[in-house]
């Protein structure tokens, strides 16, 4: 028992026994009675009573206490009684009464507290754990075992608090002097264990988004709050974003719309915020839903092709593959696997899309995987009518069926071949397989390094006649425009210049283009005229929105050389994925170059006089004459063909930039 005097029960009773007959008029019952347990303790407290020289307090271990013959008792001057030792988890029940010259009140009704090991307030942690002096700021003080009686004291002296959850305070902390505060959580007679906060700058409070999920295909947008104790400015910095997340610190908003092959993949994002004297920092879950499961492809067979290994691939379709009146057929790949790719040696992945009715020879290469995809049908590399087989289509929408073959051959590859590399997959193509890798390099950027396009269509309107009248059959007419699976019609869709304009993650892209003015397939049209949806040509676009490109042209036809130049006549082979030092991944900064002062002309589009305009040809001329194109500008040129970078050298952190440019000379 507490050091304070103990009057036993016979006392007491003879006390009550002088007092009989006058019960009418005991003084009114003590008020305000609050016990608070403790850790093997129980603080009793009451209102004091006016007149009273003591007070009396009678206790059991059940609330039945009879005030005339109670089980202990203890009698003290002044409040409260602090009742220790006493046994945790053991019921502990009280009644008061005041005694006024020897003559007792009625009793309060019993007042009960179990006392717990766990119930002494644990401080854990403050935030902000500093503060700037002579500034008012909020703090929160993070622990466990609070209740409605806590408050926070600052060097002894209780502040305004407020009790949000057992494990969290907030105190209205006063302009603190100094250059330190100790902190403690009083609760009842209870104090925790203390903390101490010292002067310097608080840095930002980041509210926590919490775990976040996503389906694929579906959109996510994340607003991410951060506050500063100071009042200061914050700047949010999000990073660790899985591909194609987009952060907007402006609006401080994070979107994110996974794609089918991103599925069943998590994420930890990191959060900085920064007011500009102390930085902090904040992780959270983001995990997309695996909802879309295509057939796997299946092995068909697997061969040697000399340090290779060939693997021959059928891809079933479904209705998210495949229209659902072709839903359930086939479609034949190549994977060819070099013996050296390994998880201790993970190799590049070349995807090599095919041209206009023709296949591809698989080829072994010992320094990348080679992907070889198959589109029959023609596409484009695109897709077509949902409405399929059934005519040419007039209705319905134009989703890009064939693009989702590539991809979900692609996602198989990285899944089943450790010594893939998903940072340095590329993608390649000639004419319609040109126009395939930039549909999918621009369009998916996120999951592509680097597009190689030679002789490629840029703008789906600005096809020959003969081509427009192929893929009407497979698109409907460009009049139509049937939607393209999203809010936009086919034919704009497949508008390069419009995809850089509108696109953010497109314009992330590195790029390499061929063509040759005496082209009669895919004229030069492709490069230099203008959008009918933008108004805008390639070279244009690329240019204004600052992509990284390397464009060639020459009077080469559509696979004949320029009759002078030759072949590969631009540079000496640079190979922007296995360059040792120009290179590029996907999850590495590059430069991009735009409007260089090496720069050749490769005109606008218009006519030189030396040939009348052709709807089908432009104004190609023949590929083995010298000089004789009808396109205005340079005869065979380059953007950006002297410059380069050195990426093993890059410094790439929030605070600091550092990528050194090199220029070439002619012998290089």
């Amino acid at each position: 028992m507490h050091a304070r005097r103990l009057v036993t029960s016979s006392v007491l009773f003879a006390a009550c026994l002088a007092a009989a007959g006058c019960r009418c008029g005991m003084k009114p019952e003590v008020q305000g009675v609050v016990v608070a347990p403790g850790a093997g303790r129980v603080q009793v407290d009451w209102q004091r009573t006016a007149g009273a020289g003591s007070y009396d307090v009678y206790w059991d271990n059940q609330p039945d206490i009879d005030p005339w013959a109670p089980a202990h008792v203890e009698r003290l001057q002044t409040p409260p009684l602090v009742h220790t030792p006493v046994t945790n988890g053991r019921l502990y029940c009280y009644r008061i009464a005041a005694n006024h010259k020897g003559r007792p009140s009625k009793s309060s009704a019993a007042h009960c507290a179990v006392p717990r090991a766990e119930n002494k307030p644990v401080l854990g942690s403050l935030d902000p754990p500093a503060f700037r002096p002579g500034k008012a700021f909020t703090m929160t003080a993070l622990g466990a075992h609070f209740t409605a009686a806590a408050r926070v004291l600052i060097d002894g002296s209780p502040v305004p608090t407020r009790v949000v959850s057992e494990s969290q305070l907030v105190a209205s902390m006063p302009a603190l002097p100094g250059e330190k505060a100790h902190v403690v959580v009083e609760q009842g007679i209870e104090l925790s264990n203390p903390l101490e906060l010292v002067a310097g700058d608080a840095p930002p409070r980041i509210a926590d988004p919490g775990p976040q999920q996503v389906a694929e295909g579906e959109l996510l947008e994340l607003r991410i709050e951060a506050t500063d104790p100071e009042g200061d400015e914050v700047r949010l910095f999000v990073h660790e974003l899985p591909p194609g997340a987009r952060w907007s610190e402006e609006t401080r908003t994070l979107s994110f719309r996974p794609t089918f092959i991103q599925g069943c993949r998590t994420w930890r994002v990191v959060i900085d915020a920064d007011d500009g004297l102390s930085t902090a920092h904040h992780s959270f879950e983001l995990r997309v839903l695996d909802t879309i499961g295509p057939p796997e492809p299946r092995v068909v067979s697997t061969t040697r092709q000399g340090s290779c290994q060939k693997v021959s691939l059928e891809q079933r379709t479904d209705s998210f593959l495949d229209s659902q009146g072709h839903a359930g057929r086939g479609f034949d790949a190549v994977l060819v696997v070099p013996d050296a790719a390994s998880a201790e040696n993970k190799l590049p992945v070349r995807v090599q899309l095919h041209g206009f009715s023709s296949r591809l020879a698989a080829e072994c290469s010992t320094r990348e995987l080679r992907l070889y995809p198959s589109d029959p049908a023609n596409t484009y590399w695109w897709g077509y009518s949902d409405q399929l087989p059934g005519g040419t289509p007039v209705a319905g929408s134009v989703p890009d069926y064939t693009a989702r073959r590539v991809l979900h051959l692609l996602d198989w590859t990285l899944r089943t071949y450790p010594g893939a590399d998903p940072e340095r997959v590329y993608i390649a193509g000639g004419s319609m397989g040109g126009a395939g890798a930039l549909a999918l390099g621009l369009g998916y950027a996120r999951h592509f390094a680097f597009v190689q396009a030679l002789v490629a269509q840029s703008v789906a309107r600005l096809h020959r006649p003969s081509r427009i009248a192929q893929l009407e059959t497979l698109w409907g007419t460009p009049a139509l425009n049937l939607p393209g699976g999203g809010a936009l019609g086919v034919w704009d869709e497949l508008d390069m210049t419009r995809l850089l304009l509108q696109v953010p993650e497109a314009r992330e892209q590195f790029v390499f283009l061929k063509h040759g003015k005496d082209d009669p397939t895919i004229h030069f049209s492709a490069a230099v005229g203008a959008s009918p949806h933008t108004g805008k040509s390639f070279y244009a676009a690329l240019g204004s929105e600052h992509v990284g490109h390397y464009a060639v042209w020459d009077e080469g036809g559509h696979s004949e050389p320029d009759p002078v130049l030759g072949q590969r006549w631009w540079d000496s082979g640079w190979d922007p994925i296995h360059d040792p030092v120009a290179f590029v991944r996907r999850d590495r900064a590059f430069a991009s170059f735009s409007r260089s002062s090496g720069d050749r002309d490769p005109g606008n589009g218009s006519g030189n006089g030396r040939r009348a305009w052709s709807e089908e040809t432009g104004f190609a001329g023949s590929p083995g004459v010298q000089g004789d194109t009808g396109w205005s500008g340079q005869s065979a040129g380059a953007l950006n063909r002297f410059l380069r970078w050195d990426a093993t050298a890059l410094v790439d952190t929030r605070d600091y930039f550092e990528l050194p440019l090199r220029a070439l000379d002619a012998a290089d």
